[in-house]
């Protein structure tokens, strides 16, 4: 259970509180704490650069903002659909190394 797949379940709260990342008694703290140290390895994931930062909010806005999603997270970038996902999936290669 790796970050990547971390990130694609955010919002499962059953799926959180069963990952290495949660801490905690009920499901919804246990969720609560694995998203915090689940934002918090994203955040350390990447670097300053414009690069890094069009990484990190394509796994941001594309994942773990509930009011966004993949084509929000494309507009909000402006970018192509095709650059959207090739910037999301080196941004997750990074997650996952």
């Amino acid at each position: 259970t790796g970050l990547a797949a971390a990130v694609r379940h955010f919002h499962d709260d059953v799926w959180l509180a069963d990952s290495p990342y949660a801490s905690g008694g009920h499901v919804s703290e246990r969720a609560a704490t694995a998203r915090q140290r689940i934002r918090a390895e994203v955040d350390e994931c990447f670097g300053e650069s414009d690069s890094e930062q069009t990484l990190h909010d394509a796994i941001v806005w594309g994942y773990l903002d509930a009011d966004a999603g993949h084509l929000v997270a494309q507009r909000r970038m402006y970018l192509s659909r095709a650059t959207y996902f090739r910037v999301l999936r080196r941004a997750r290669e990074r997650l996952a190394d």
